[in-house]
């Protein structure tokens, strides 16, 4: 009876708000508290019947599980991807590097190839003849010098009189230690 009643006082006020003008009229509105279900408080899962408190927890439990896993599973599929990109990167740069060190082998060979055409003997007799305007010494100019084997600088001696010294002397002072040692009486 009561809802019946509402719905008459509502087409009343509807069709009373028709405005044929340009302004427009306030509208009263209701507002109903199970229309709006967040504002209402919220209550503790209750058990249905023959469900008992137990049974509750179990599923709070198995809610609480399966919301960590689904976690685990985001976390490990967000790891996978960032260490396929890295990968993916590290790949590309190794491949830039190859073609590097290709361009760097093949600049090197041909470096090479122009270091031992300007090493031979007969082009650089060709650009001492050609550019500095050299000749070869006349056989009047040509002067052999013998020189004595005696006269050579000797730079390296593989032996050297201090170090053997010091070692003989060591070796005496250890006999002497030891003499000294084994011939106390105890």
């Amino acid at each position: 009876m009561a809802a019946l009643q509402k719905k008459e006082e509502m087409s009343r006020n509807t069709s009373n708000h028709y405005n044929n003008g340009s302004t427009a009229p306030s509208v009263q509105t209701w507002e109903y508290p199970d229309a709006y279900p967040e504002t209402l408080p919220k209550k503790p899962p209750q058990a249905k019947p023959g469900q008992s408190k137990a049974e509750i927890k179990q599923k709070a439990l198995y809610h609480i599980r399966f919301l960590l896993t689904a976690v685990a599973v985001c976390t490990c599929c967000i790891t996978m991807m960032i260490f396929n990109s890295t990968i993916v990167e590290s790949r590309r740069n190794i491949n830039s590097l190859n073609s590097d060190l290709r361009d760097i082998k093949l600049q090197n060979s041909t470096l090479k190839a122009d270091i031992s055409e300007q090493l031979d003997l007969k082009y650089i007799e060709k650009l001492a003849v050609e550019k500095l305007n050299m000749a070869k010494p006349n056989k009047y100019q040509i002067v052999y010098i013998d020189v004595p084997k005696s006269n050579y600088t000797i730079q390296h001696d593989k032996t050297k009189p201090e170090d053997s010294n010091k070692e003989n002397t060591l070796l005496v002072s250890i006999k002497a230690l030891m003499n000294g040692i084994f011939s106390r009486k105890w």
